[in-house]
C-alpha cells in the first residue's frame, strides 16, 4: 500500500500468456507494484465499526457488508494507480486512445458481490471512516453515482478476478487530476479479503491495472458493430471507438461491391448510423469506419436484412435468451449450442428477455457479458432488449439514464411499427406479420392508467398483425428461483399486463427473471394471486404436433382463446423449478430458445446447453384439420371423441364438433363422427 512516486516502463516483456497483446499499433502497459520498478499503487479499508482506525499498511484489504459479524456495519475497500497518466515512457498519454482497460486482483477468501465506483475526493492511506470526504462516513457525494464494475468474490481458494474499467480510464486521460481511484462497496451477504499492494507472500498477486493505448491518431474499434431498429426501409448500425472521429457506413449486394455510402460528420464514439432508403426484406453487406479509416466488414459475415413489409407473411427466425450476462461457461455453451441448432443461418431477431449484464449493468459489463459474446450474431441480426432487475441497478428506467441507454437505441416514435410510446424503456416494433411488444417489468409504474398500460392499450388496439409476442423480464407464472406468487414483479405483469395482452389476442408471453426453463399449456385468464388453474387452461395438450397436437387459433388478434407463456430465464444457468399449476413443461439446465412463424403456425424449442432440444410446441392458426372428427388429435375417431361431441351438445358456436356449422352440436355431427370411426386417413 505505498504510495511512490517512481515511475518505470510498464510495457510487459515475456509474460504475453497473463497480459494477452493488444491489437496492432498499441501498448499494453501493465501497473502494479514492484513490477519493473512501478510502486504507485495506493489500497487501505474503511470501516464504518472501527470509524477512527487506518488500515493502510496491512497486506491485504476487505470489503464486508457485516463488519464484524452480526453488526450490519460495512467496510469498504480503496484502491488507486498514482502516476499512471503522463508523458513519460510507461505512462498513459493524456488524451490517449483507451482500446481497453483491467482492473486485476486475487480474492484469497470471501463470496458475493460489490460495486466498484469511482472516488470523488482525496484521500491516503492514512484515511479512516471518519476522515473520508468532507462528512464523517461514506456519503453519496463522496462517489460518483453510477457504478463502473463488480468487484465478484467465488470461494475461499485464491483465485484471479478482473473488471473492465475502460470507463474510469477513459475519463481519467483526459482530465488526469479526476484520478482519485475507486471504492468497492459490498452487495448483499458479501465478504472478501483481497491481496493488497504490500502483500508480500506471492508479490505478483498484487492489483494491478492492465490498459492497451493507441499508438496511433487513428481510432481503433472497441465494440461493435451491431444491429438495431430494422424496419422495411431502414436499419441502425451502432459501434465505438477510442478515439472521436466521423462515421461512415458503406453499403452493397456483395461485400466486393459496397458502393452506397452514409456519412455522419460529427466526430464521435460512440457512433449511431441510420441506413435509409432501402427495400423490405433486402439484405445487403456492409463495411464501418471513418472517412480515412475502415474498421469491420467488408466480408460475408457482416450483413443486414431489412424487415419485411408488414403484410409479407415471411418465414420469421428468433432466438430469445434471458438472464444470460454472467460471462460464465455455461453463458458461452448455450450460445454454441443455439448457433449449432440455426445450422448457420442468422436468425431475424434476437430478443433479450433482460438481465442482460451482471451484476450491475455496467458499461464494461454490457460490453463483456453482451455485446462480446453474441458479437457474430449481432453484426447480423438486431438486437431487442427488455430492462430486467440488474438494470435497474446502475440505470434510471423512468429517467432513460445511463449504460443501458448508452448502448441501445429502441423507437419511440413508431419508428418501427406500432405505437409511440415516446421512451425507449418500452416500445413495439413489426417484422412483416409479427407485432413484438417490450414491457418494462422493472423501474417503472405498472398500474391500470400509468403512461405504460396506456400505450400498451393504444399500441395492441392500432396493430392488425397475424401474430403478436410480448417480452419482458419478471414472467407472470413461475415457480423458478422466483415465485409469481410472492414476488410483486411478476405480480403486478400478471395482475395489470397480462390482462391486457389477453383481450387482444397475444400469441407467446416471454420471460425471464427465474434461472430455469417452465412453459404453459394453452392458457387464459389467469391472473389472481396465488394463481388457480382452474377454468384457465384453454388446452391442456403438450403442443406437439407428433404429440396431443398443436394448439390451435383462430386467424389474426383474437381475444381470450389462449396464449403459452415461457419462463426463458436460463441463458447462463439452470435451477430446478418448482411445479406451477399453469407450467406444465420444465427443465434445470441452462439454455434459450428458438422460435420460428412459417405457414400458419409458430413453433418453439428450447435448446439446451449441449445442443438438447429439451422441450417444443406449435401453435397453428386457420389450418385444415386433416382428420376433424378426431377432437382429441390421437389419431383415432373413437370412444373418447363421441363422449366429447355429447358433452357438448346443443348451442355450442365454434366448437370443435359442430362439423356442419350451424352453430349446434346435434344428430348431424353425431352421424359425421359415427360415419367416420376407426383410423384417420
Amino acid at each position: 500500500m505505498s504510495g511512490s512516486l517512481a515511475i518505470t516502463q510498464c510495457v510487459l516483456v515475456g509474460l504475453a500468456g497473463l497480459f494477452p497483446a493488444g491489437p496492432p499499433d498499441t501498448t499494453t502497459l501493465v501497473f502494479r507494484d514492484g513490477l519493473d520498478g512501478y510502486a504507485g499503487t495506493v489500497d487501505t479499508y474503511i470501516r464504518q465499526s472501527d470509524p477512527a482506525a487506518s488500515f493502510g499498511l496491512l497486506e491485504t484489504f476487505i470489503w464486508d457488508t457485516d463488519d464484524p459479524p452480526g453488526t450490519g456495519a460495512n467496510t469498504f475497500a480503496l484502491l488507486r494507480f498514482d502516476d499512471i497518466i503522463g508523458n513519460v515512457v510507461g505512462q498513459i498519454p493524456p488524451g490517449a486512445g483507451i482500446v481497453s482497460a483491467r482492473l486485476m486482483y486475487e480474492v484469497l477468501d470471501g463470496h458475493g458481490r460489490a460495486k466498484v465506483q469511482e472516488v470523488l475526493v482525496d484521500w491516503d492511506e492514512s484515511t479512516t471512516y471518519d476522515t473520508f470526504g468532507p462528512e464523517p462516513g461514506v456519503q453519496g457525494a463522496d462517489r460518483r453515482s453510477e457504478i463502473v464494475a463488480t468487484a465478484w468474490v467465488t470461494g475461499s481458494t485464491i483465485n484471479l478476478w478482473d473488471s473492465n474499467v475502460r470507463q474510469s480510464i477513459v475519463r481519467w486521460v483526459d482530465d488526469p487530476a479526476a484520478n482519485r481511484g475507486w471504492i468497492v462497496q459490498a452487495a448483499g451477504a458479501t465478504v472478501a479479503e483481497v491481496a493488497s499492494s504490500e502483500y508480500t507472500l506471492v508479490p505478483p498477486l498484487r492489483p494491478r491495472l492492465i490498459v492497451v493505448v493507441n499508438n496511433t491518431s487513428d481510432p481503433i474499434l472497441v465494440r461493435g458493430p451491431y444491429l438495431q431498429q430494422a424496419t422495411p426501409t431502414s436499419i441502425k448500425i451502432v459501434w465505438r471507438t477510442d478515439l472521436a472521429s466521423d462515421s461512415r457506413v458503406l453499403t452493397g449486394p456483395s461485400p466486393s461491391d459496397l458502393t452506397s455510402e452514409t456519412f455522419d460528420p460529427q466526430l464521435v464514439t460512440n457512433h449511431v448510423v441510420t441506413v435509409t432508403g432501402l427495400v423490405p426484406g433486402q439484405q445487403l453487406f456492409y463495411a464501418i469506419g471513418s472517412s480515412t479509416t475502415q474498421l469491420a466488414g467488408g466480408d460475408d459475415t457482416y450483413f443486414f436484412r431489412t424487415a419485411p413489409a408488414p403484410t409479407e407473411s415471411n418465414p420469421v427466425t428468433i432466438w430469445a435468451i434471458g438472464d444470460s450476462g454472467k460471462g460464465n461457461p455455461d453463458q458461452f455453451a448455450v450460445r454454441d449450442a443455439m448457433l449449432a441448432a440455426l445450422g448457420g443461418n442468422a436468425p431475424d431477431v434476437m430478443l433479450h428477455l433482460g438481465d442482460l449484464a451482471y451484476n450491475f449493468c455496467t458499461d464494461g459489463e454490457l460490453t463483456d457479458h453482451l455485446l462480446g459474446v453474441y458479437e457474430h450474431t449481432l453484426r447480423h441480426s438486431p438486437l431487442w432488449t427488455t430492462v430486467g432487475l440488474h438494470e435497474t441497478k446502475n440505470n434510471d428506467i423512468a429517467a432513460q439514464t445511463g449504460p443501458y441507454y448508452r448502448t441501445f437505441s429502441f423507437p419511440t416514435n413508431a419508428e418501427s411499427g406500432g405505437a409511440p410510446s415516446l421512451t425507449e424503456s418500452y416500445y413495439s416494433f413489426d417484422h412483416g406479420t409479427v407485432h413484438f411488444i417490450c414491457i418494462a417489468g422493472n423501474g417503472v409504474p405498472v398500474l391500470p392508467d400509468s403512461p405504460m398500460l396506456l400505450w400498451l392499450e393504444a399500441d395492441l388496439t392500432a396493430t392488425d398483425a397475424e401474430w403478436v409476442i410480448a417480452f419482458f423480464n419478471p414472467g407472470p407464472y413461475s415457480k423458478g428461483t422466483h415465485d409469481s406468487d410472492t414476488d410483486s414483479d411478476m405480480t403486478a405483469m400478471r395482475e395489470v399486463v397480462v390482462p391486457v395482452l389477453e383481450a387482444h389476442g397475444v400469441d407467446l408471453v416471454l420471460g425471464g427473471h427465474s434461472h430455469n426453463y417452465e412453459r404453459s399449456y394453452l392458457v387464459d385468464g389467469a391472473y389472481d394471486t396465488p394463481t388457480t388453474a382452474e377454468g384457465h387452461i384453454v388446452d391442456s395438450g403438450d403442443g406437439r404436433p407428433d404429440g396431443n397436437g398443436a394448439y390451435r387459433k383462430s386467424s389474426g388478434m383474437n381475444a381470450h382463446q389462449g396464449a403459452v407463456y415461457v419462463i426463458a430465464g436460463h441463458g447462463a444457468r439452470g435451477n430446478q423449478p418448482g411445479n406451477h399449476v399453469l407450467m406444465g413443461f420444465l427443465d434445470d439446465e441452462a439454455g434459450s430458445c428458438l422460435i420460428q412463424i412459417a405457414d400458419g403456425s409458430l413453433s418453439l424449442q428450447n435448446v439446451t446447453f449441449d445442443g438438447t432440444v429439451a422441450d417444443y410446441f406449435t401453435i397453428t392458426k386457420n389450418l385444415p384439420v386433416p382428420c376433424p372428427w378426431d377432437l382429441n388429435e390421437d389419431g383415432t375417431v373413437g370412444v373418447s371423441d363421441l363422449l366429447s361431441l355429447l358433452a357438448s351438445w346443443g348451442p355450442c358456436k365454434d366448437c370443435p364438433g359442430d362439423f356442419d356449422g350451424d352453430g349446434t352440436i346435434g344428430i348431424l355431427d353425431l352421424l359425421t363422427l359415427l360415419a367416420n370411426w376407426g383410423e384417420c386417413p
